[in-house]
């Protein structure tokens, strides 16, 4: 999956905790929103998408993401629709 930079660049914030290390995060000083920020309103730096690869915080992607059942694993798109 190729970076979406276009929803990288709507949806950038101002960090909380800026990152120390500019070698690390690209742009240091924003964060991109989750793809659920309307339910979770979590950020994350831009690192990240290396991680997770889908703009999807730790709690969307282990609640929404995958889910084991039984001896499968279901996953789903890890992305709520807005009501």
């Amino acid at each position: 999956m190729f970076r979406d930079m276009n929803y990288e660049k709507n949806n950038k914030v101002l960090a909380e905790y800026p990152c120390p290390h500019p070698d690390i995060a690209d742009s240091g000083l924003y964060e991109i929103k989750c793809k659920n920020y309307v339910l979770c309103e979590s950020t994350f730096p831009d690192w990240w998408y290396g991680t997770k690869r889908k703009y999807l915080c730790t709690n969307c992607d282990i609640a929404f993401g995958t889910w084991p059942s039984g001896d499968t694993v279901k996953t789903g798109s890890g992305i709520l629709n807005e009501i």
